[in-house]
């Protein structure tokens, strides 16, 4: 019942649909179902909830690619939008917008959109990053969260997990 007010908000139809299959885990008393789901998904909105669904889809299907590529931030930069430009530096980003070319301007823009997302989803706790130094370079790695992965569960559609779990 504390999701029903949470759920009768949502305008958008897409998460009316993960507002719908997050009720439904709760009514069956799925082990993995937590009430702070409904919390978590009140704070999305439809293109993050859009983006962690590509993600996991993304990281639950065989990759011709090596698996550690996909857990490079360059990975959720492209699963975001495969179209977009990820060799902008933090310098540059900082950089006066005014002095530089106006599709630079909309790259940098556009980058900052998508790393904005990206640390919100991590805030939620829905994946995890994690730093490692090696000699003078850091290397970032992100993965999704046993929270998260319980998450993105219940909020999909008995459609969608059977298309997830008949891939694997």
């Amino acid at each position: 019942m504390p999701l029903l007010p949470l759920a009768a908000q949502v305008s958008d139809d897409k998460l009316q649909d993960r507002w719908a299959a997050l009720l439904e885990s709760a009514s069956r008393g799925d082990d993995s179902f937590l009430p702070s789901f409904g919390h978590t998904l009140s704070q999305l909105t439809a293109e993050q909830a859009q983006f962690i669904e590509k993600y996991y889809k993304a990281v639950s299907r065989p990759h011709a690619n090596d698996p550690r590529i996909r857990k490079h931030i360059n990975f959720l930069y492209e699963v975001y939008d495969p179209e977009i430009v990820v060799g902008i530096t933090q310098g540059e980003a900082d950089y006066s917008l005014d002095e530089l070319r106006k599709e630079r301007v909309a790259e940098i823009k556009h980058w900052r959109h998508a790393k904005l997302i990206i640390d919100d989803i991590e805030r939620l706790g829905i994946w995890n990053m994690e730093s490692t130094q090696k000699g003078n370079w850091t290397s970032v790695q992100y993965s999704l969260t046993e929270y998260g992965i319980s998450f993105i569960q219940a909020v999909s559609s008995n459609k969608e997990k059977l298309s997830a779990q008949s891939s694997e």
